[in-house]
Parts: structure tokens; C-alpha cells; sequence
């Protein structure tokens, strides 16, 4: 699913705790040249499809979410909004069913703290 980074910045965006944190800096990719941290950044690591009949039947797709703080705490509040939304979210409408897992945590500092949270979505097309 090419556009999976519009649902999850959606499913971010939306949510009155994550906009109190980092208001609508949620970006994906890069971040853009002069936005102060804190931010949330959407990278899609790849995407694994099956068919059936010559017809799209799964996406498996791997995405890593980063909480970028000036400060460690704010870097791990985020990060515990993020997974409080995602693990385990599911989506069910007209097109497709949608599940998300978490698969790894990890954390850096490169100047900024940096949360990085993997997850793994199912997408079974309808």
C-alpha cells in the first residue's frame, strides 16, 4: 500500500495527546528545515504483497515510527503515545482490513533523543 504513511500520520494527527506533544509535526521521510523538535517522522521500511488469481490479496508492511526530543523524557512520552495508538490498532472498511504490530524498540542520540518503534501491518484487501 503505497499510501500506508497518510493513514498512520491520520491516525497520529488525530489524537488529542500526540497533538498537545508535538502539535502537527508529523512528517515522513525527512523533517523539513527549520521545524524545532519535538516531532514525529513516518519512514516505510518496505512492502511485501501477495496475489491471488492475478488480484492483490495481502500487503505486509514494514514502518518505523521516530520520536525526536530535545530531552529524553519528552522522547519517551511521545513514543508511549505512538504505541498506545498503533499496537494492536485495527482498521476495517470497504477496501481492505488493516492490523498493527509492534516488532521492535529501539532508542539513540545523534544530538536529539531519538524512540524508534517498528511495526509490522497486515493489510488483507476485500
Amino acid at each position: 500500500m503505497i499510501s500506508i504513511n497518510k493513514y498512520i500520520r491520520s491516525i497520529l494527527i488525530q489524537d488529542m495527546g500526540v497533538q498537545s506533544l508535538v502539535g502537527d509535526k508529523i512528517y515522513s521521510i525527512i523533517i523539513p528545515e527549520n521545524v524545532d523538535n519535538p516531532v514525529i517522522l513516518i519512514e516505510r521500511l518496505n512492502n511485501s504483497r501477495k496475489y491471488v488469481k492475478n488480484n492483490k490479496a495481502s500487503d505486509e508492511i514494514n514502518i518505523v515510527i521516530y520520536s525526536v526530543a530535545n530531552d529524553y523524557i519528552n522522547s519517551i512520552e511521545i513514543a508511549e503515545k505512538i504505541d498506545a495508538l498503533l499496537d494492536c490498532y485495527e482498521l476495517d472498511n470497504d477496501e481492505f482490513k488493516m492490523i498493527i504490530r509492534q516488532n521492535n524498540i529501539a532508542e539513540a542520540y545523534s544530538g536529539d533523543y531519538i524512540q524508534r518503534l517498528e511495526y509490522k501491518i497486515t493489510i488483507n484487501y476485500k
